[in-house]
This record gives structure tokens, C-alpha cells and sequence, in this order.
């Protein structure tokens, strides 16, 4: 009801007169789907929702992007590990606030990241076998590591501005742990994929 209530106020079309309140608003909404539905014939003769839809979903990737990285960050995937934890729980063992942690948990089944049956969380198939520190193909590694590119990229306009590298990804590259980090992640894409390299080069089986 609240979405026709609104319709009047977007829609504010001429009523014939003596309708009741309850007519206007079926009335309003009536004139809004059908309103809905010539703008979406149009766009979709002229190909601007198909072009609009592709842009929003480039605009609006980091936000799945910033759940799964918070996830990895915060330790969620390993924790969850070979059982499944409610959010309370989780929250405790993580020192991280139940209610905020919930919301996130629930972003993530959202996602397909987690899988949730009553208030147990637990590891998705993909997570379970890429996320978590005991599946065959961990890559805990590489998601930090892009979770650090994250932070850098959103200093593209600045170092578009300037011309140079923004001093905090300076700072960021002189650390240690900066290209600890990045070796680990590259040793996950090794992994990865060095197997169907090897396969692919067909090296002979005796060959030093």
C-alpha cells in the first residue's frame, strides 16, 4: 500500500470525482504500472536500459566486492571451517559486534558466499573450498591482497590529478608485510593454475 500511496505523489493524475481514498490509491497505482510499463517498451526499443543496466552493475560491484573482502579480512570463512557457527558465536570468537557481524552474515548467504539454517551459519560450497584455511584451493592470499588493491584504487582520481602514485600507496608498498603479502598471493594463483600449466607444456616425464 505504501508503494500506491506513493504512486499519488509521483503520479499526481486528475480522479474522477467521488472515488474514496482506497480507489484513488488503486486508481494511482493502476496509472503508475501502466506509465512503468510504456517507459520500459521505450527504453527497451531505444537500448538504454540494456546499456543503463550494464553501467549500474559495473557502478555497483564493490559493494558484493566489500562483502566478501570484509569476510575474508574479518576471518569469517576460516572460522566457519568444517562447522557452522551462529553469530553470536562467530561474533565472540572474532571480537567483532554480534548485530553488525549478523548483517554482514546475512549479505554474504545473500551472495551465495554463506549458507544459513535457522541461526547457523556455514561455509558455501565455493568458500569452503577456496576461502576456508583447509580447502584444496585456498586462496585466503590473493583476496587480501586485492583487498589492499581495493584501498589503493579508490586513489585513481587522485593519481589521475597528479600524475603520481598517492603518497598512502607509497607508504603501504615500504612495509614488509606489503610484499610478504603479495608473494602469498601469487603462490595461491601458482597453485592455482600450475597444474594445468604443467599439464599444457607436456614436459617429458624424464626430464631434470
Amino acid at each position: 500500500m505504501g508503494e500506491a500511496q506513493s504512486a499519488i505523489e509521483v503520479f499526481p493524475t486528475p480522479s474522477p470525482p467521488g472515488l474514496r481514498p482506497h480507489e484513488k490509491i488503486i486508481e494511482a497505482a493502476y496509472v503508475k504500472d501502466k506509465m512503468g510499463e510504456r517507459m520500459k517498451q521505450d527504453d527497451i526499443k531505444s537500448g538504454s536500459l540494456e546499456h543503463a543496466e550494464h553501467l549500474l552493475g559495473m557502478l555497483r560491484g564493490y559493494r558484493q566486492a566489500q562483502v566478501l573482502m570484509t569476510c575474508t579480512e574479518s576471518g569469517v570463512f576460516e572460522a566457519l571451517a568444517g562447522h557452522g557457527r551462529s553469530a553470536a558465536v562467530l561474533a565472540a570468537a572474532l571480537a567483532l559486534d554480534p548485530d553488525a557481524l549478523r548483517r554482514l552474515l546475512d549479505a554474504a548467504v545473500a551472495l551465495g558466499l554463506l549458507e544459513r539454517a535457522e541461526d547457523i551459519y556455514s561455509n558455501a560450497p565455493a568458500t569452503a573450498v577456496c576461502l576456508a584455511s583447509d580447502g584444496d584451493n585456498y586462496l585466503g592470499h590473493l583476496f587480501r591482497r586485492e583487498s589492499a588493491f581495493y584501498e589503493r584504487w579508490g586513489r585513481l582520481p587522485e593519481a589521475i590529478r597528479t600524475g603520481h602514485r598517492p603518497e598512502p600507496n607509497r607508504a603501504m608498498e615500504d612495509t614488509g608485510d606489503w610484499v610478504r603479502n603479495f608473494e602469498y598471493a601469487l603462490y595461491d594463483l601458482a597453485r592455482l593454475y600450475g597444474p594445468a600449466v604443467a599439464e599444457a607444456l607436456d614436459l617429458a616425464s624424464d626430464r631434470p
